[in-house]
């Protein structure tokens, strides 16, 4: 039983971290065209990913330091 728990954390975890990857790669990506052509609007859009993106983190980290 205790295997078949650590197995479900351990897809739980994998999947979180991949969805925080998509997010740091998009983030990045996305930082140069918003300002470029939204220039001082930019900061909605990204401040929303950059807090979608935190939250997150702070759930990757959160399992990591459950496990």
């Amino acid at each position: 039983m205790k295997e078949l728990v650590n197995e479900q954390e351990l897809k739980k975890f994998n999947l979180y971290g991949n969805i925080l990857s998509i997010h740091f790669v998009l983030l990045i990506a996305l930082l140069v065209p918003l300002f470029i052509w939204l220039i001082q609007y930019a900061f909605f859009p990204f401040g929303f990913l950059f807090i979608l993106t935190m939250y997150r983190a702070l759930k990757v980290e959160k399992i990591k330091k459950r496990e």
